[in-house]
């Protein structure tokens, strides 16, 4: 029997921003693509397993009118500074992580300030 093929494309990404290593007008780069992004608020109170805190940062959720490939969608973190990006199977439940909504054991964000 052939081998299945791992299904690398979405339309729906996401993907961390750091402001420390992000370009100044990262949020213009990612406007200028004329795709639909949402913006978490910026997660400065979340803190590890042993309760320090992370470094500050940014949920951003791409959504595409079609699918992407993982490589399209690495070629905007790269341009970013980002980690590599990840598909995202409930666009609902990712939309509520940003604010931290259903994560009762982490802080929570306002979700007014999802932009």
């Amino acid at each position: 029997m052939a081998k299945e093929k791992k299904d690398t494309r979405a339309r729906n990404w996401m993907f961390i921003v750091y402001p420390d290593s992000a370009p100044e007008n990262w949020r213009d780069i990612l406007s200028e693509m004329h795709v639909p992004w949402i913006e978490s608020p910026l997660h400065d109170k979340d803190t590890d397993d042993h309760g320090e805190l992370k470094k500050p940062h940014w949920h951003i959720i791409l959504l595409f009118p079609g699918n992407k490939s993982y490589s399209q969608i690495r070629e905007i973190t790269l341009s970013l500074n980002a980690p590599n990006p990840q598909k995202i199977a409930n666009i609902k439940g990712m939309v509520r992580y940003l604010a931290h909504l259903d994560e009762k054991d982490k802080y929570a964000y306002n979700k007014a300030d999802i932009k």
